[in-house]
């Protein structure tokens, strides 16, 4: 009996939720439409399991691949009160971020991330009729065209580089040509479509100073869908950052990508880190506690090194599940608050969750090669931190217009996300620490 292979349950895990997403639109009911979120998202969820126990090495999408279905999972089973056409849509924004981290193709990738972006303003448009959530829907438009323009000039770049070394047609636009032939490639156009990248993908990533969208977009989200933008579609638009960082870092000839990786990632992590004090609101705090968080993966992975890529998908994934609990937790009720102040614990990156684990890496990786950035690596966390705890005995006030507390097994994913969260930071079972290791050192 022959099993699945990777690129067999790669292309389930796109195509079901895409179904699912089909289907809840010709649904006569929500709850029908209800039900085939459920499903189509815990379809993609067993794939990614599928691939993640497959005898493939793991590549760095593979681990974002699996929190992104769960991510989406957790966020379809609490989303029972949304209407058809949002629960269609969110399972047509995880096809999109799904097929934009399996892809192996330059183009594949720009592609998936324009219809990721194009389903998050559709949903931001259809969460509420008052003109801020409209607002948000026509930033995140806008601010994600313009980063995605500037994301195609630099995937032509990155074509017409590889195209006298690998010719033309279809070997071009493949990450992992690209970075097996990046030694014989022009760095100086290499640089420049890095550079295009950075900026373009940056701003789907919410990197400062692109970032402005992400806390206007998850004020105007339902909560089940919050994690969906502000971890989902953030992570896969890293990826593809990290993929051309690969690709010019196997070249002598072009500039390093570590410094302004590392630059973007301070900026990212002081500017919410005092932002945070100015937060009323439960979604703006969340939001800037993720952009700051993000700051610090991203310095990490500038760092670069196995321990500095370690170091950074740990906590990129410790961040996302942290968000994720944090966001379904938003609303009136005592059982909501409690899980939102374990959230913001977690987000401060205070004990016993596991991002205190992740921070210890990052500066253990930072005093090893860079110790003078040490000082405002550390500012930037402790003052994200104080601000986050001091919130956490009287969390932000939630929003008007939230749904009504939900009963506990609403709030069971939650609680498996924050529970992840403690397992994989403060006792990582060994073969997770070897298949992060392994996915860390090969990011395609």
């Amino acid at each position: 009996m022959s099993f699945p292979t990777p690129a067999s349950w790669s292309a389930l895990a796109v195509l079901l939720p895409l179904l699912a997403a089909v289907a809840a639109c010709f649904v006569p009911t929500r709850r029908a439409a209800w039900w085939l979120a459920v499903a189509g998202s815990a379809a993609a969820l067993g794939c990614t399991l599928g691939l993640v126990l497959s005898p493939a090495p793991p590549g760095l999408p593979t681990p974002f691949a699996l929190l992104t279905a769960f991510v989406a999972a957790a966020g379809a089973w609490r989303g029972r009160d949304l209407a058809r056409p949002q629960l269609a849509l969110a399972l047509a924004l995880l096809a999109a971020l799904l097929a934009a981290l399996f892809a192996d193709g330059v183009g594949l990738t720009w592609l998936a991330m324009e219809a990721a972006l194009i389903a998050a303003a559709a949903l931001l448009g259809l969460t509420h009729d008052d003109a801020t959530a409209a607002a948000a829907g026509w930033r995140l438009l806008v601010a994600g065209g313009v980063g995605l323009g500037l994301a195609l000039l630099g995937s032509v770049l990155l074509y017409l580089a590889a195209r006298p070394a690998l010719g033309p047609g279809m070997a071009g636009l493949s990450w992992t040509a690209l970075a097996r032939a990046a030694p014989a490639l022009d760095g100086r156009l290499l640089s420049v479509a890095f550079a295009l990248l950075l900026a373009g993908y940056g701003t789907l990533a919410a990197l400062v100073p692109l970032h402005t969208w992400l806390p206007a977009a998850e004020a105007a989200l339902p909560p089940p869908l919050a994690g969906l933008l502000g971890g989902a579609m953030t992570n896969a638009a890293l990826v593809a950052i990290l993929r051309a960082r690969a690709v010019l870092a196997a070249s002598s000839a072009a500039i390093p990508p570590g410094p302004a990786l590392m630059a973007l990632g301070l900026a990212s992590l002081l500017l919410a880190a005092f932002a945070l004090w100015r937060q009323r609101e439960a979604s703006r705090a969340l939001a800037f506690a993720f952009i700051g968080q993000t700051g610090v993966a991203t310095f990490a992975f500038g760092l670069g090194g196995p321990g500095g890529s370690f170091a950074g998908l740990l906590h990129l994934m410790l961040l996302t599940l942290a968000k994720a609990a944090s966001a379904l937790s938003l609303g009136d009720g005592p059982a909501r608050r409690r899980t939102l102040a374990a959230g913001l614990v977690a987000l401060a990156g205070l004990p016993p969750f596991g991002l205190l684990a992740s921070l210890f890496l990052i500066a253990e990786a930072t005093a090893r090669r860079l110790p003078w950035l040490l000082a405002p690596l550390g500012l930037g966390v402790a003052v994200a931190a104080w601000a986050l705890a001091a919130r956490v005995a009287a969390p932000p006030a939630a929003e008007p217009g939230r749904a009504p507390a939900p009963e506990w097994l609403a709030l069971l994913p939650a609680w498996l996300m924050l529970g992840l969260t403690v397992l994989l930071g403060l006792a990582m079972p060994g073969p997770v620490v070897a298949w992060f290791a392994a996915a860390a050192g090969a990011p395609r």
